[in-house]
């Protein structure tokens, strides 16, 4: 699995070449025959004894050559790793014979999925090879290797050879090298044949017991990527082989219950559990031989500040994911477990409580309710990253205190959301948005200010979140827009338009699409032509007078856009390939007004009896054709539909492509604690959905924050990957860094040193008189 330098790849190309050989002893097993001699011709040139001059003649081949078969997959080329085992000279032919024999059909086609009943006479013979007691271990681990090699050419015969594959796995010669490359092959070569056959029986059974008690034992190593590649190793064989076998309960509790142990060996039990429950497996079995309180007691001394942060967060997440299952499961369990997990999170002091309450609200956020007042306590009394925090956890549960938005208003609320932190401001905005719903006009409006000085902000972030809090309010209060009465409604609907309209002109395209197309829905702008202008007109945007001309003129002509033809090219070929005639115009003055015949759709017949408009011709009607107004069909767009989908250019903007400037908080920050749980990744912006618009912005609902079922494929190819572990150049990095921290302090003190000596003191001096 670790390779101190990166692993020599190798392309062997070694195509079949029987009919290009037979082809070239074709063409070199020629006849020498005298009147097919080039110096035959020469003398014909000068013989006069005869009456006729003699010429070469061409004999041809009777029989055709034989056309070489071109192979595109043997073009290709054979990408293997180059190791000891695959460095071996036969090994890229027998790879190469195997995928000709299936790409030739030689070997027998089954479709996917399918298990075949009878193996060929060729594998017969590598079988009883793998299977013979007699067999050496450098055979087998080269017969292992073609297997893996050529997953594909043996996964309808899996059911052959998944008990010899598996006993190589967990055979003593191999395992005694530790978590290697060839059994991690081995392993993902089994998990792809899940299709045709999976460990069922009890033989077989207790083999695959002893790979996953293996890879739980061995699963912890010093890097951190190498961790998470055997944790992932163990999720998969987990979710694959799930009801085969049997979760080690003890030896993971053995692992994260050592009291005066290692916190390597406390992390990996933590970890081992967080890929169990991951895996849909329930967190404990009274199968194990240990009590339950036991067993979730030793899991909760590790919320403890004797432990590194990495083991109490980790800890903290796993008691979320536990809470979460047994809230659908076991009731009973859940509530024993929600309550020692309160009076653990009772006597933690305040950054720690914060840090691990966070953590189990991911998994459960229902916690939060019970510490909703020492979190709100902990607001005006904690700074920086526990804040955020804090306000974060408020944010995930905006109905846990009917009061909360005068409570916070006490604490300063309106100062935080003009706090320079963006990663602050993020969290308040968030914040205001859940608890939109239970405010009423009056106290929106203390809120305009700060949320209006978000249209100018650096961060995109901030702005789309200030964007959708001025959306909802504007869905919310439209209706009681009065004309004739002039009330608080009204006045945060008109500031809510007012500024949506600032938000059009907007330096992001993908904010400045969203908006425009939120001012295109048929919920906030008519479909008829006139009714939409006079509604612009009405709208009058003092401030954004030069932006409001393409947004209204955008806004009109994307009508169009709704039209059946508007996709629809105006000519069915090419105007080079067209056929063009003149046009007789007649200049009869009864004619010069005449209304023209509508472009796709010919409903009027009338003009063809006109003189001058009745001769044609086999390539169609010489009428004059323009787009017709009013369609008999409907339009085949979706009204009222809004995205990002721009019509002037037909292109719709792809929000998970740009990253955001989220906040680095711990709910969405970089990786988490668990290392198979939340994996690392970049935060994107969220596509809108296709009926974005199209109604208004409710409530929000509240969830448990149940993650969603995954329902994509497992790349099990990724759990092939190599690590390289390249320990200089980890040295040579925080090396570097070491070195500019030492530069940076050093140029800090010399600047701080010109400033002193640079400084004047002013003294005040006062001269007594003596007498």
């Amino acid at each position: 699995m670790e390779v101190e330098r990166s692993r020599e790849r190798r392309k062997h190309l070694a195509a079949l070449r029987y009919e290009t050989q037979r082809l070239d002893k074709e063409e070199k097993e020629h006849v020498f025959l005298p009147n097919t001699s080039s110096l035959t011709e020469l003398q014909s040139q000068f013989d006069f004894s005869t009456g006729f001059q003699t010429s070469s003649r061409v004999i041809a081949d009777p029989k055709p050559k034989t056309q070489v078969r071109k192979d595109p997959w043997l073009k290709k080329g054979l990408d293997l790793e180059w190791d000891d085992l695959n460095r071996q000279e036969c090994m890229a032919e027998l790879v190469l014979l195997l995928q000709h024999m299936q790409h030739e059909g030689i070997s027998p086609q089954f479709e996917q999925g399918v298990a075949a009943e009878k193996m060929p006479s060729w594998m017969e013979a590598l079988h009883r090879r793998m299977t013979a007691q007699t067999t050496g271990r450098n055979v087998l681990f080269f017969l292992a290797r073609l297997v893996s090699n050529c997953q594909e050419v043996f996964q309808p015969y899996a059911n052959f050879w998944l008990t010899p594959m598996l006993s190589i796995a967990v055979s003593p010669e191999l395992q005694s090298l530790g978590i290697n490359g060839l059994l991690n092959d081995i392993t993902v070569t089994l998990l792809s044949w899940e299709s045709i056959a999976i460990p069922k029986n009890a033989a077989i059974g207790v083999l695959a017991q002893r790979l996953i008690n293996f890879f739980l034992e061995n699963s912890w190593h010093r890097h951190r990527a190498l961790l998470r590649h055997n944790l992932e190793m163990i999720r998969t064989i987990f979710a694959t082989w799930k009801g085969c076998l049997t979760v080690p309960y003890r030896q993971i509790y053995e692992k994260f219950s050592k009291m005066n142990g290692e916190t390597d060996d406390i992390t990996i039990g933590i970890q081992l559990l967080g890929v169990v429950l991951a895996s849909g497996l329930p967190p404990y079995d009274p199968a194990c031989g240990i009590d339950r309180q036991r067993f979730f007691k030793a899991l909760l001394k590790n919320l403890s500040e004797t432990y590194s942060r990495k083991v109490y967060t980790a800890a903290a997440e796993v008691l979320g994911l536990v809470l979460q299952q047994l809230d659908s499961t076991d009731k009973e369990a859940q509530k024993e477990v929600e309550n020692l997990v309160t009076v653990s999170l009772s006597n933690a002091s305040d950054g720690i409580f914060v840090d691990c309450l966070n953590h189990i609200a991911q998994g459960y956020p229902p916690l939060i309710d019970r510490f909703c007042s020492r979190v709100l306590y902990l607001v005006p009394k904690l700074h920086g990253t526990l804040r955020t925090s804090c306000l974060e956890l408020l944010a995930a549960r905006p109905n846990c205190n009917p009061h909360l938005y005068e409570e916070l208003q006490s604490r300063d609320l309106l100062g935080m959301l003009t706090h320079r932190d963006d990663n602050l401001q993020q969290v308040c905005l968030n914040l205001v948005k859940g608890l939109l719903p239970n405010l009423n006009p009056g106290q929106l409006l203390p809120l305009f200010p700060s949320l209006t000085s978000f249209l100018t902000h650096q961060s995109s972030a901030c702005r789309r979140r200030a964007y959708d809090c001025l959306m909802w309010m504007y869905d919310t209060f439209w209706e009681s827009n009065d004309e004739t009465e002039v009330n608080e409604s009204k006045r945060v609907f008109l500031q809510a338009r007012d500024g949506l309209l600032q938000a059009v002109a907007d330096e992001d395209p993908i904010l400045q699409q969203t908006v425009r197309s939120f001012w295109d829905s048929e919920a906030r702008m008519p479909v008829g032509t006139r009714e939409r202008s006079l509604t612009l007109l009405s709208l009058n945007p003092r401030d954004i007078e030069q932006h409001f001309l393409p947004l209204g003129t955008g806004l009109l002509l994307g009508l169009a856009a709704r039209s059946a033809d508007f996709e629809r090219p105006l000519f069915d070929q090419p105007i080079s390939d067209n056929f063009f005639q003149e046009y007789e115009v007649n200049a009869n003055w009864q004619y010069r007004s005449s209304m023209q015949t509508p472009h796709f759709v010919e409903t009027q017949r009338s003009l063809a009896s006109q003189t001058g408009f009745q001769s044609s011709t086999v390539h169609g009607s010489k009428r004059l054709q323009i787009t017709q107004a009013t369609f008999s069909f409907s339009s085949a767009q979706a009204p009222g539909s809004r995205s990002t989908y721009d019509w002037i250019t037909g292109n719709t903007l792809d929000m998970t492509t740009i990253v955001s400037e989220d906040y680095p908080g711990k709910r969405q920050m970089g990786p988490s604690s668990a290392l198979v749980l939340s994996p690392a990744h970049q935060h994107r912006l969220h596509p809108v959905p296709q009926n974005f618009g199209s109604t208004r912005l409710a409530a929000p609902d509240e969830t448990d924050g149940a993650p969603q079922t995954d329902t994509q494929k497992r790349n099990l190819s990724w759990l092939k990957r190599r690590l390289t572990a390249n320990d200089q150049s980890t040295r040579t990095y925080f090396a570097r860094r070491e070195l500019q921290r030492q530069k940076k302090n050093k140029d800090e003190q010399m600047r701080q040193k010109l400033q002193k000596e640079a400084g004047v003191t002013l003294y005040r001096l006062s001269h007594r008189r003596c007498t």
